[in-house]
């Protein structure tokens, strides 16, 4: 890792590595100062950083898997609460970190637990001889670099129990604990790939040597069991949050002025309608009034068109035979006709004098009680 010192905790000691050449390391005793002894190695090899990573050996880890059901409103507490059922440990004795992904209607947890002791320890050690730490992982998160984050990969870790753990990018997805050095034909439909890296290959294996991996810049974005307290700030973070806080503010600024004008101009707005409103409604009033004249116009136009009806009526009383009657009287303005419905004694008399009005057609008559029922069309001239 690049200008950052990297430290192994093991059961029995630790390892300082050099941060540019891996090849280069010290191992201290753990009756040792492990800050004293890191002050001098640095002196010795001429590194010139103030920065430490912590990784604990896999012999120091406890790792679990549990099933946790999806209406768990807050998983970090539930952890908390459930640690000591999932581990045997208690919880003030012990550092943990985990990681969760959703497993059909469960979330998958995968809980990592070390003992505070080693770990505390050595971090305080560390942060009296004036060095800040990055962060404290298992072991296996050195493997972990960027460059395989969209690749389903494994890593077996040796020891009196080897370890082979998956991943799928950088995502730790399975731990398996071996009583025997495992194959690799076995390995490969365990965890579904053909990538599978040793730390110490047995010759002749399929295995990839997993040194050319540490090479790499550490993701480390899971499993970080270093307590708050003791951890370097990020000030990669700080400052992302400081921009976003500005932008926010920009934003929100950008947004008051034009919420400002966009008021200011409703008030403009609102004055002018309120001086132009009075002429609105008069025109308005006009407006009505044209449309009552247009009507009426239309009105008398139509009555215009219309025969006279006071000199038709006037002429049809004169000439109406003696004992002829009429219960019904209808004028057809288009067609300029009268229709006549009544009863007469004599019918012939009846139309003979209705040719004074116009042309007089009978269109129909009845006899009933002794009377002549008439129906007769009379065209106006």
């Amino acid at each position: 890792m690049k200008n950052i010192l990297t430290i192994i905790i093991g059961p029995r000691g630790s390892t300082i590595v050099h941060p540019h050449d891996p090849a280069i390391s010290e191992v201290v005793d753990e009756s040792e100062q492990l800050g004293q002894r890191l002050v001098e190695f640095c002196g010795r090899h001429g590194v010139k950083t103030a920065r430490a990573v912590l990784y604990l050996s896999e012999e120091l880890i406890y790792y679990k898997e549990a099933l946790l059901p999806l209406k768990s409103s807050d998983l970090r507490k539930t952890i908390a609460y459930q640690l000591e059922m999932l581990t045997p440990f208690k919880k003030e004795e012990v550092l943990y970190s985990f990681t969760s992904r959703r497993h059909k209607e469960n979330y998958k947890v995968s809980l990592v637990v070390t003992r505070r002791g080693p770990a505390e320890k050595a971090a305080q050690d560390i942060l009296a001889a004036g060095y800040k730490l990055i962060g404290l992982y298992p072991e296996s998160q050195r493997y972990v670099g960027r460059a395989s984050q969209k690749t389903k990969w494994a890593l077996v870790l040796p020891g009196n129990f080897p370890k082979v753990l998956s991943f799928s990018g950088t995502h730790l997805e399975d731990r398996f604990l071996c009583s025997t050095e495992p194959a690799f034909d076995d390995l490969t439909s365990l965890c579904g790939t053909q990538t599978i890296y040793h730390v110490e290959p047995p010759s002749g294996s399929s295995f990839k040597p997993a040194q050319p991996l540490i090479s790499e810049l550490p993701a480390l974005k899971e499993f970080n069991l270093l307590p708050a307290t003791y951890r370097l700030p990020d000030y990669t973070r700080i400052a992302i949050i400081a921009l976003l806080v500005l932008n926010m503010i920009a934003v929100l600024g950008l947004i008051g002025v034009k919420e400002f004008s966009l008021l200011r101009t409703n008030r403009l707005v609102e004055m002018e309608l309120d001086k132009i409103m009075p002429q609105v409604q008069e025109a308005e009033k006009l407006r009505e009034q044209e449309r009552k004249v247009t009507e009426e116009i239309k009105q008398l136009n139509t009555v215009g068109k219309n025969p006279e009806i006071i000199p038709v009526l006037e002429k049809l009383a004169e000439i109406l035979p003696k004992k002829s009657y009429l219960d019904q009287l209808r004028m057809d303005g288009k067609s300029r006709s009268l229709l006549l419905q009544g009863y007469t004694d004599d019918v012939s008399e009846l139309t003979t004098k209705l040719q004074e009005l116009g042309q007089a057609t009978l269109k129909s008559t009845s006899r009933r009680q002794n009377k002549t029922y008439f129906q007769v069309e009379v065209t106006l001239t």
